[in-house]
This record gives structure tokens, sequence and C-alpha cells, in this order.
């Protein structure tokens, strides 16, 4: 199926009725890298939150009208500088009415999850990302076809059983990272800005989530309990491993399309 722009796919962004999907599989974006943002956030600031950006705009909308975005990031062990700059925005996103869960990429891995990013909408409607080796997105696919389609439902609700809320793994990454984040944006951080040190650290807790909504007309995938039942034995190791190093903040490892941005 031939690429199309991004920017010929925006439109979605608005106009579907449920759920908006997106799994993220890269160790980082160009888009966050060419960003002020993300060149504070490697001086050592924490990113401000954008409450009034587009993105956060039009999620809360979509929110009053009962639709809902949600995402799963893939996460390497250590995190990338570009991973662990998405796991310091995703508050905002969060605040304005998403979901963001991680996955360690040992257990996206095991478990067989696409190795590219997608957006999936209502259930019914699949945009593939193409992503170049300088983590630049040249386009993208739009695909209606029902087994490629269902294949991205299962693949998100195998994930979003064994994934964790993106706060919980960056309230226990962050601590090691905090002698490189001393402020937010100029203003000395004070003990109620730490990050707390949490039972997770420790052990795992991996329980089945809500599945996002399914839309009529998709198979409904087996039960999110059954898979979590059946889950490899390296699932808590490798979100538990996630703890252990925050990467250098340096140069990113590598960047797509921005955690708070359409484009």
């Amino acid at each position: 199926m031939p690429l199309v722009p991004f920017e010929e796919i925006t439109h979605l962004f608005a106009e579907f009725e449920h759920t908006a999907f997106r799994l993220e599989t890269r160790r980082g974006y160009a888009t966050d890298r060419a960003g002020e943002r993300f060149r504070a956030f490697q001086r050592g600031f924490a990113p401000r939150p954008e409450p009034e950006h587009p993105w956060n705009v039009n999620v809360r909308d979509k929110a009053g009208q009962g639709a809902h975005f949600s995402r799963i990031r893939v996460v390497d062990e250590p995190p990338t500088d570009g991973q662990l700059f998405l796991m310091a925005t995703a508050a905002g996103n969060v605040a304005a009415g998403e979901d963001i869960r991680v996955i360690s990429r040992a257990v996206a891995d095991s478990v067989g999850l696409p190795d590219y990013d997608f957006w999936l909408f209502d259930s019914r409607v699949l945009v593939r990302m193409h992503i170049d080796d300088t983590d630049t997105t040249t386009g993208v696919e739009l695909i209606e076809d029902s087994a490629a389609v269902l294949g991205a439902c299962r693949a998100r609700d195998t994930s979003w059983a064994l994934a964790v809320p993106t706060a919980q793994v960056w309230a226990q990454v962050r601590p090691r990272c905090e002698h490189r984040l001393p402020e937010r944006e100029g203003s000395p951080r004070g003990p109620a800005e730490r990050a707390p040190h949490g039972s997770w650290a420790q052990r795992p807790r991996l329980r089945p989530a809500s599945r996002v909504a399914a839309v009529e007309g998709v198979p409904a995938p087996e039960r999110a309990a059954d898979r979590h039942s059946r889950r490899p034995s390296g699932v808590g190791g490798g979100l538990r491993a996630l703890r252990h190093g925050c990467g250098p903040i340096g140069p990113a490892a590598s960047a797509g399309v921005p955690a708070t941005a359409l484009a």
C-alpha cells in the first residue's frame, strides 16, 4: 500500500468515535530531539506541562465526547534519553485524559508485539507509521484490511494486560536521574517533587488493566485476565530491570512522532 504524508490522516484524531490507541516501539523520535523541551531536559530541567498545546486540547475535547486516547510505550533496559524524556512529559498527556503505559522491550519481544509504531482508531482503522534510521516519520499506511486490523487489536490487548502505568515506572527511574534533573525550568525542586520509592521497585505488581473498548465488527480477543495468567515468567523481572539505570542525558539514542503533537 502506498505511503501518504502523516498530515493526510490527522483528521482521524478529531473524527474517531471511541478509541485511539498508539503503540510506540522506538528508542526515541527525531521530532522530540528537535524541540526546546528536549534540549532543556538534556540540560537538566524537568519539562514544563503544556495543557494548552493543541494535542492536549483535542484529548480533553474527545474525552468530553466519551472518546479516549491510550498508548503503550516499549521501553529499553535501561531507558534511552528519548524514552526518559517521554516518561518525564507523560504526566501532561495523562492530565489531559490519555492513559499511557509502559512495557519492557524484553517482554514485548517475548509476546510477539509488532516492531513498528502504529495508531489504531475505533478498532477499525490502522495507521502504520514508517520511520527511517534517523527516527523521522517518512509516511504512513492507512490500512483497513480486517486481518491486519485484528492483529493490531490483539497486539493492543496483549500489551495492555502486561503494561504498567508510566508514572509508576518513572517514579522508580527518576530518583536515579535526579542529580541530572535538579530543577523544574529554573525552580529548585522541593521535597514534594521528589519521586517516592515504592514497592514496585522490589516486586512489580502486574494486574490486567481494563481493555480498550472494542468496537462492533471486530472479533473480541481472549480475555485479558486469561492472557495475564499465562504471561511469560520474565515479565516481572523485565519490568523490574527498568529501575537499574536511566542512561546518560546526552545525545539521544534515537527518536518519529512526538508524544504531545500530531506530527
